[in-house]
């Protein structure tokens, strides 16, 4: 949080964990590729108030700002530009060479037409030139390719925090040969290290290597060096902690268990988990969401009051009701639509009860009465003490219905996000769900962090004779659709009591709309061959 944010605008940025593998050569999925650039640009702009951080992404090293301001460009008008040179800067600065434009991150060129979709813009921009000068630039869209209008300036940002630069690719590229020489030396096979060093001649990068910050950037540095105006406030702070102790020994399973282990190790590549824990616990503040002892450093503590707010699911009439109430009793209530739509929609809804709100834009800083704006909600809540209201689009109509996509029939291979599996004298309960889905109660209890952008696999195997429990070795694969590979460490809980149970549980994190493709391998006890099941489920997290 900004030290001295603005009153009439807040900017809110979520910076988005990498999740790439280096050491399994996964890429990161493009649009968490393209979420951390964003943020890192409105970071340099000074444009971020309040930045959300998963503890994960704290791990992630990333170019100094010094380094990410220096790959900057601004083109404009009237300016020179040599189109070939500028395509293979845009190359080397990790956008991909295509035929046609269509998504963020990518270049083309045609001629005197240079096409470019940088990732911080809504959409492409067209350069036209006359030999090296700049002619005109203009937005278009990627559907009809035509014009949507004329820009003054285009800023041209890297494709992703670490591209593929002569500078990184130099570095790279000494570091793997010092390490053919130290085999050599040692006796020891150098093929690993040539492999890698034909895939850098040949491709410029490989999947992963968004993550080798550490060796890429001479100045490499921590999320910290952008947020010095920031007060860094921690969530859950036993909850944080575990989870960036999880994510370091994540990072290290998938070191020890790589085939070769030529790339640094993650003490070298990702940034130090000791040093993050300290910086946490001198945190500013700390939020807890039950009541409990504040952790030893806290030096005050300030309990709020806070429920969930009322869902109506499109019962107007109580809606209005209620509204009007809190008008009289003096509370604030603030509507947070998805869309411009959804604000037309419920002032249109207000017209009708003779209700008045105003723009919450237009009303920061000011007292009253009942307010309509935009933003990402998903659930509503109270403060009673403050007589705050805030509701969710999803709090006054109901869950929004999602057009279900059509089928293909390869997808009639997949079974339902929450099935049972009859195999032989067992049943196998299987589900996949966000964790913010979870009671607080049973997360704590459980070791889970709560978030939209972290999925859990849940898998239970019952005996049909008596309806008990059963233990099992269980194996699971999960991939998204583009075939990265997603790490879910399953580990088994056991509940004792009269309704004993047996749960073997795996969280991964997951992007937006994500789809996520589940292989289990599940071999109950006593049982000679596993039994497979595969099924497909999208996350959403806004």
């Amino acid at each position: 949080l900004r030290r001295r944010a603005r009153m009439t605008f807040w900017g809110i940025a979520t910076l988005p964990a990498l999740d790439a593998d280096p050491y399994g050569g996964l890429a990161p999925h493009p649009e968490v590729v393209r979420d951390r650039v964003l943020v890192l640009q409105r970071l340099a702009l000074g444009e971020v108030d309040l930045l959300l951080v998963p503890a994960r992404a704290l791990l992630n090293p990333l170019p100094s700002p010094a380094e990410w301001n220096a790959r900057l460009r601004t083109i404009r008008e009237n300016t020179t530009l040599a189109p070939d040179q500028f395509v293979l800067e845009a190359i080397k600065l990790g956008y991909r060479r295509v035929d046609t434009v269509s998504a963020p991150g990518e270049v083309s060129r045609r001629g005197g037409i240079i096409d470019l979709f940088p990732p911080t813009a809504d959409e492409p921009v067209r350069i036209e030139l006359f030999g090296d000068l700049v002619e005109s630039l203009r937005s278009f869209d990627t559907d009809n390719q035509r014009s949507t209008g004329r820009l003054d300036y285009v800023k041209v940002t890297p494709a992703s925090e670490s591209p593929p630069t002569d500078d990184a690719v130099r570095r790279v590229r000494r570091y793997l040969q010092d390490g053919a020489d130290r085999a050599v030396s040692a006796g020891d096979s150098i093929r690993p290290f040539r492999e890698l060093l034909e895939r850098l001649q040949e491709q410029g990068d490989w999947p992963g290597f968004e993550a080798l910050t550490r060796l890429t950037c001479p100045e490499a540095d921590s999320l910290f060096a952008y947020t010095a105006e920031f007060v860094t406030v921690v969530d859950e702070p036993g909850r944080t902690d575990d989870e960036l102790i999880r994510a370091d020994h994540d990072i290290r399973m998938t070191y020890e268990q790589a085939e070769d282990r030529i790339l640094p190790p993650p003490h070298e590549l990702y940034c130090d988990t000791r040093e993050i824990r300290e910086r946490l616990r001198a945190a500013g503040m700390f939020l807890q969401e039950l009541a409990g002892d504040p952790p030893e450093q806290a030096k005050s503590e300030l309990q709020i009051p806070c429920r969930a707010a009322r869902s109506y699911a499109g019962r107007v009439g109580e809606m209005a009701t209620d509204l009007k109430r809190n008008l009289e009793e003096k509370k604030r209530t603030i509507c947070v639509m998805r869309a411009e739509g959804s604000v037309r929609r419920l002032r249109e809804i207000f017209d009708e009860y003779d209700l008045v709100a105003a723009d919450l834009q237009q009303a920061r800083g000011k007292g009253g009465g009942l307010l309509i704006g935009t933003g990402s909600l998903r659930a509503g809540y109270e403060l009673p003490q403050a007589g705050l209201i805030v509701l969710s689009e999803r709090d006054l109509f109901g869950e929004i219905k999602r057009r279900s996509e059509p089928k293909s029939r390869g997808h009639r291979a997949f079974l339902s996000d929450f099935r049972d599996l009859k195999i032989g004298d067992h049943i196998v309960h299987f589900s996949a769900q966000s964790t913010d889905q979870l009671p607080p109660l049973v997360a704590r209890e459980y070791n889970i962090v709560r978030s939209k952008d972290r999925a859990m696999l849940n898998v239970s195997v019952i005996r049909k004779e008596d309806n008990l429990p059963v233990p099992a070795e269980i194996k699971v694969k999960t991939v998204n659709l583009t075939s990265q590979l997603k790490n879910v460490t399953m580990r088994r809980i056991d509940e004792a009591g009269p309704t004993a149970a047996i749960y073997y549980i795996g969280e991964t994190p997951v992007a937006n709309r994500e789809w996520l493709i589940f292989d289990i391998s599940v071999k109950p006890e006593g049982v000679i061959l596993p039994t497979n099941v595969r099924f497909k489920k999208q996350f959403y997290t806004d």
